[in-house]
Formats: C-alpha cells, structure tokens, sequence
C-alpha cells in the first residue's frame, strides 16, 4: 500500500531536477602488495542510475570509446597478463586489464554489439616490478552514455603509489593552490547575453510520467468500447442502482467499484518496481532478437484473435473462483466483481494494454525506478478510463440512454485494433531482422508491409473483406465509409516511402517506427543529404568559425556534437532533414564542434579556476576533442550533447561574441536536445536569429 500510495503522490507532485555539468561515475584506485616485487593493481567505477560506461574489447571500426588504461613509461615493470601496445596520441603505452563480465546488446544506432557495465565495473591488473620502483604513473579513459546522450571522453592522469598502497586521481592536484595560474585562456569566452549559470529544468520524467498516463488513458478509453466492456457498463451500473434501495449507497457501491478497477490495474504493476529494470527498455525491446520475436508472435496471436478467429480465454478456473467469491458481499464482494470485469475482458483489453505498455516501454528512459513509474503511470491511466465511467453514469443514470446500443460497430472496432497490432508486429519483426542484417525488412520493405495492412484495412471497412463475426449482406455505414476513406490517404501518406525519392516528397517520421534511412536499398546517406547548399560553409573550428562570420557577414550555428550522440544523430534525421531547415542553415557559418574526436593539436596546458577566481587545476589540451568539450564546460557550462548556440562576434570591447536575440529583445540561450528536435520551432529559432543579426 505504501507503494501505492508513493507512486500516486509522485505522479501528482512531480519535483523538478536541475542540471548544469553531469558526473554521473565515481572512480576509485587500490594497490595489493602481494610479495615478491608482485602488485595488483585495481580501478573501480560506480555508476550512476541510467548511465554505463563501454567494455575495453570494442570493434575497431566502432565510433564509441572504450575504456582504457595507459601507461606513461613501463622501465622496470612487467605486466603479467597483458602486452603493453605502444600508443602515439598519448605517448604512452596502452594495456588491457582484466575486467568484470559486461552487459552486450545490439544497438541500432551503432549498427554493432555494444558491451558496457551499468551500476559498477572492476578492472584489475597483475604487475611485477624492479627494486626501487615507487610509483607508477598511469592515464585511465572512459565515455559515460545514458539512453539518450553520451558525455566527452577526457584522459585522467592518475598516481600508483606502490610502498604507500595508495593513489592520488592527478598528481599536480596534490597542491591545494598554485601561486603561478593565469584563469583566462582561449576556452573561457567572454559571452555576451550569456547567463553566468545555465540552468535548465530537468522536467523530462515529469513529462514521460504525464505521456505514460495519457497513454494508458488512450488505451483504456479503447478497450472500454470493445465487445467484452462496453455491454457491461449498463448491466453492472443497473444491478447497483438496482440493488439498492437508497441511491446514496448505490453511487457508494458503483464509485468503490470504478475505484477498485483503478486500483486492481494498479495494482498489477507493481511488480515492474520490483525487478531490475533496465534504464534502458528502448534498447531492451529494439536491440534483443528473441525479444523482438515474441513480440512479433504475440502481437500477431492477439491480432487473430481480434479478427475473431479464436478468443484469448484464461483458465476457467480461476475465473469461477473469482466469480464465486464475488457473491460474498460487502466491499469485498465488490472487489471481487471489479476483478471478475479484469480478468473476463482479458480478452479484448489485454491486447489493448499490451500495446499501451509497449508504447510506455519504447518512450520510457532515466532509471530503473522511473521507467517502472512510468509503466504505472500507463496502468493508472488504463485503469481509470475504465472504472470511472461505471462511477459516473451510476451518479448520471439519465446518461445511459444516450449510450449507443452494442452492436456490429463493436466488431468493426475490434478489427480495426487487431490491423494495428499486425503494424505493431512488423514492427518488432524489423527490429529482429535489423539485428542480423538480413536486409529482409529495409526501410522500404517496412513501408509495403504497412501499406498492405493498411490497404486491406480500407477495404475491410469498405466491406470487400470480412472475417467470421461480420454479418453478411449487411449494409456499410457512412462512419465506417469515413473511417475507410480516411485509412486510404493514409495509405497514400505511405506509398512515398517504397520508393528511393521519399527524401524529395517529404520525411516519413511514423514517430520513429520505421527503420533507419540507413537501412535501405536505396543506400542513401541521410549526413550527405544535408549538404544541398553550395554556398553553405561549414567548419570544425570555433576560432575559425568567428573569422568567417566577419568576412562573409554571416552569423554562426554553433553545434556541440559528438560521434557516439545518440541524440546528436536523431537531431540531423528528424529536424536538419527539412529541407526549409536545412535552406536556413545554409545562411550560418556551421560549425561543428565534436567533443570525442582524438585528432591531434599542439599540446599545451591551461588554468582552470572556480567561480570565486582560486585555482582549481591545470588542463592538458591535446586534441580537437578536448579542445573544444573544454570550450563547452568552461564557456557554456554544459557537457552534454547536442548543444545548439547561434551568436555572432561582438561589438562590445568587453565581450568577446554575443548571443543573439529574440522578437522580444531577450538573448537566446543554448538549445539542447529536449529544446531543439521540433522542427518548427527550430525553424522559427533560426528565423528570428537571421532577422536579428541583419537588422542592425
């Protein structure tokens, strides 16, 4: 009861999160001395709900970075279970430790098996070392990534202390300050318009909360009109107006039954709290191939049965028991009937609140613990379309007239469910046959597939096919006539995407049902796409960027991005493929900044400081990646990605660039991913930046 209570008080006070620089691991050293110049050397990680970090062992044309473990000079020391490789970018040596068993999962948007840890990891290494040896010096790299994003891979420096069993992360950071720091460098930009401190409301689970409930709700309102419900609503609301004398207690007994089909719904999810849920249920149904095929089969089961083929029943027994327990009376008695309406209608609203939770399952992310929230939210509101109807026409009995009698529309309906479940289907087949590769269901296949559904859909409502419940010779109504005419410009809406001009049509999003683009016979690369402006210029530099600006009078996009973004990918499909956003753009200087790209730069180091000016610790830059993830934390106090910024070189002596602004004279601030995947809003944002810089 108190999980209940706790999962009703979260979906009504939903607290909102702030977020500025995410560290979402702890890393942790410790040396063994095992005698005989013998040492084992341990790295340990703990993680954070909804983050991993990847396995040392990747496939070397994968664009993720694994973890891994340098080692500066290897004089007088001998790895027992490894081979030290020699590696340029961090004039080190490279060595494979020993590591815990990691989580492996295909992963569409990496087109690979992805091997990674969730909540901890361990990594250990034997080492044999010469008399006088003290310390070993060591670098360690990592990427975190959550559902959703992945943050800058950055190489640590960190200390072996063999004598004193201990480590220091950094040695330089032993000094608690430094006499000698300068806090400006080319990183630190003096930006006019930026607030000193970004913060953005994390009110993403609040909104996954509201979305898993409306979705619930949808579900629930569907199977309330099916052939097993909605001939009950008369039958159960007039047994308790009946059955009682005073109409007080009979609105009680009708309430506490709606309640009680809430709370039995409820009910049945709690026990998606108490298994370990995966942050990641998006990643759990679309990359697990024997997931995606029962999917597949059970959607497809329940589709035949909604056909009228054969009913979805469960054991009689248990239906007598809890219908003979129903005849017990009292509130008990009226527990049980509502559990009797659950289980009878099994058969209609299962398939319903399946589809429901898979739709909850394919949205949800963060933890383990908010994703069971937000299948409870689902269930809730499944719940409460169906039981508060019994509650309200028992206090408006007058209601009950105008419900329209049951019927051949019922079945219609029932039909109409079980096509959308086929599309369901095909679509957990898909993601099946993209784990293999089998090149079965490409994106245009998905498309035939769907426009075939939905083809004999239409022409089952316009009667020319039938299926073991519909009543022969008789006449189609105009609603159905409607409802089949409307399902024809759907199918028109999916014939585009058979063929290889879809880009020039428009973009099928289908809310991300579809395969990748990638994925096609047409073998179109959406990232060359992009690229339609001849006059578009585009550059990866930064400092480069605010020189071509002033030469060709152009304001800058600035986009923090990252080979292994997730988001960053979903961005350039979904939002740059407009063509009207993609025109836009070609009026900026692009400039692409990837945070985890190891090329090479002249190394230099730099201060970093805290807000009050006291040193905090020096930077080595050696790559472009580290420049400019160092550009974004330091500059933008932000270090995740996308990160979408328009401004343009100031005016001002005292700043460096400048935002632009709004239509209301307000300075735009940095757009992440949750600010910018809507196309029109993007549109409108660069609209208004272009419109502010060529009106002065």
């Amino acid at each position: 009861m108190k999980k209940i209570i706790l999962s009703i008080f979260c979906l009504i006070f939903p607290f909102l999160g702030l977020s500025q620089i995410e560290d979402p691991t702890t890393w942790s050293f410790d040396v063994d001395e095992l005698g005989k110049g013998k040492y084992e050397l341990s790295a340990n990680v703990l993680i954070e709900d909804g983050w991993h970090i990847y396995s040392q062992y990747k496939n070397p044309e994968s664009f993720i970075v694994s973890t891994s473990f340098y080692f500066k000079n290897i004089d007088g020391l001998d790895f027992i279970d490894a081979k030290p490789e020699r590696v340029d970018f961090v004039d080190g040596f490279k060595v494979l430790f020993k590591e815990d068993k990691p989580i492996e999962k295909y992963v569409p948007i990496q087109e690979e098996i992805a091997r990674y840890f969730e909540e901890k990891a361990n990594f250990n290494q034997l080492i044999i070392v010469d008399e006088g040896v003290e310390k070993i010096e060591a670098m360690y790299e990592f990427m975190v990534c959550d559902d959703q994003q992945c943050l800058p891979p950055e190489i640590i420096d960190i200390v072996f202390y063999l004598k004193k069993k201990d480590l220091i992360e950094q040695d330089v950071d032993k000094i608690s300050s430094n006499d000698d720091f300068n806090c400006s460098n080319e990183y630190k930009r003096s930006i006019k318009g930026l607030e000193s401190l970004i913060i953005e409301e994390e009110s993403s689970l609040t909104f996954k909360l509201i979305e898993a409930l409306i979705a619930g709700i949808i579900a629930g309102l569907i199977a309330l009109v099916t052939p097993c419900v909605f001939p009950m609503i008369p039958l159960t609301v007039s047994f308790f107006l009946k059955g009682s004398e005073v109409r007080r207690k009979a609105i009680f007994r009708a309430s506490l039954y709606g309640g009680f089909i809430v709370l039995i719904y409820l009910l049945l999810s709690l026990p998606f709290h108490f298994f370990s849920l995966d942050a990641e249920i998006l990643n759990q149904i679309s990359t697990n191939v024997w997931l995606n095929l029962i999917f597949f089969i059970v959607f497809t089961v329940f589709a035949i049965s909604f056909f009228g083929y054969f009913e979805i029943r469960l054991p009689s027994r248990l239906l007598n028991k809890v219908d003979s327990a129903s005849n017990v009376g009292g509130i008990l008695g009226i527990f049980f009937m509502a559990l009797t309406l659950a289980l009878v209608s099994f058969s209609c609203t299962g398939p319903v609140l399946g589809a429901a939770l898979a739709k909850t399952g394919l949205t949800a992310s963060g933890s383990g613990s908010a994703v069971a929230f937000q299948l409870s939210s689902a269930m809730l509101g499944f719940g409460l379309a169906l039981g508060i109807p019994f509650t309200l026409f028992a206090v408006f009995p007058t209601w009950l007239k105008s419900l329209p009698r049951s019927g051949g529309w019922m079945n219609t309906f029932k039909v109409f469910i079980g096509f959308l479940e086929i599309a369901l289907a095909i679509k957990f087949l898909s993601n099946a046959d993209m784990v293999y590769k089998l090149g079965i269901i490409k994106y245009e296949i998905f498309f035939i597939l769907w426009t075939i559904t939905f083809l004999a859909l239409a022409l089952y409502l316009f009667g020319v096919i039938r299926f073991p419940h519909d009543s022969k010779g008789k006449k189609i109504g105009k609603s159905r006539i409607a409802f089949g005419i409307l399902t024809l410009f759907f199918v028109v809406y999916l014939i585009p995407g058979v063929t290889c001009k879809y880009q020039d049509v428009f973009t099928h999003t289908l809310f991300g049902l579809p395969p990748p683009k990638t994925y096609s016979y047409c073998n179109e690369d959406p990232a060359e796409l992009s690229d339609k402006n001849i006059d578009r210029i585009v550059t990866k530099d930064y400092f480069e960027a605010i020189d071509l600006s002033i030469k060709f009078n152009k304001p800058i996009l600035v986009d923090f991005t990252g080979m292994a973004c997730v988001n960053c990918r979903k961005l350039e499909n979904q939002v740059w493929n407009d063509k009207e956003v993609d025109r836009l753009i070609g009026k900026y200087i692009l400039t692409q900044l990837y945070v985890d790209v190891r090329k090479e730069v002249e190394e230099h180091s730099i201060d970093e400081c805290y807000v009050d000016g006291t040193w905090k610790k020096s930077k080595i830059i050696n790559t472009t990646g580290k420049q400019w993830s160092t550009l974004q934390t330091l500059t933008f106090e932000k270090n995740t990605q996308p990160l979408h910024i328009i401004l343009k070189p100031s005016s001002d002596p005292d700043f460096q660039e400048e935002l632009l602004k709004d239509e209301k004279g307000k300075y735009f601030q940095p757009k992440a991913y949750k600010d910018a995947n809507d196309i029109n809003s993007y549109k409108k944002w660069l609209e208004q930046g272009l419109n502010d810089f060529y009106s002065e």
